[in-house]
């Protein structure tokens, strides 16, 4: 579990455990006031298992708020949540490094890095003219202050091309600032031996379906 997680589940844990013990000390009034009595949530609310029951559905309900919206909020931040909502599509640059001996340095191209985030899952597809990458698995640390993502992806080429650049995995380090970011700037590895540079330096909070949709888009 990564270090950032851990004292979220104990934040939300005490915040269900204080609305818990909140409703079976208020609820019989409440209850009373509503017409609810006899109903199953106003019954024996002092009991201690009852209590732990409630403990346990208000603290499945907290996270599945956090998951889907919460974290993206004020109340993220309010939790010291470090891992920033980078949910749009980012335009960019690949600048590739000195490829292997015998093969020609490839030039400067533009991509565009199509994000989809909630609190505990990422999934990114970068398109360029030739090909898509699609993430397997990715992870975020923090790193003097600024936000580091990593993740692994599959690029498919398009098939025409594929008989000399086929179907590969690799890596990308990006690194961010924390909070809202403008820009992210890494580094990526493939199994070819290939690597090179990105640079995200705009973005629409749109999701582009393909290249020709991100270049339309309206960005800042």
């Amino acid at each position: 579990m990564p270090t950032h997680v851990m004292p979220l589940i104990v934040k939300l844990l005490t915040a269900a455990v204080l609305l818990s013990l909140l409703w079976s000390r208020f609820s019989p009034s409440v209850c009373a006031a509503t017409h609810l009595t006899g109903l199953p949530v106003c019954d024996d609310t002092g009991d201690v298992f009852n209590v732990a029951t409630n403990t346990a559905a208000i603290f499945g309900a907290l996270l599945a708020l956090f998951q889907g919206w919460l974290w993206r909020t004020w109340v993220g931040r309010l939790l010291q949540w470090p891992i920033p909502n980078l949910t749009g599509t980012w335009r960019g640059t690949v600048m590739p490094g000195v490829p292997p001996a015998g093969q020609p340095l490839a030039p400067p191209s533009e991509v565009y890095l199509v994000v989809r985030q909630t609190a505990f899952g990422f999934r990114a597809t970068l398109l360029s003219v030739q090909s898509a990458s699609r993430t397997v698995a990715a992870e975020f640390t923090q790193l003097n202050g600024d936000v580091e993502l990593v993740y692994s992806y599959v690029n498919t080429p398009l098939q025409n091309i594929q008989h000399r650049s086929p179907v590969h995995q690799g890596t990308a380090v990006l690194t961010m600032a924390s909070g809202r970011p403008r820009s992210m700037r890494g580094l990526y590895f493939t199994q070819r031996l290939t690597r090179g540079e990105l640079l995200f330096d705009a973005r629409s909070r749109e999701l582009a379906s393909d290249i020709v949709d991100a270049r339309t888009l309206p960005y800042t």
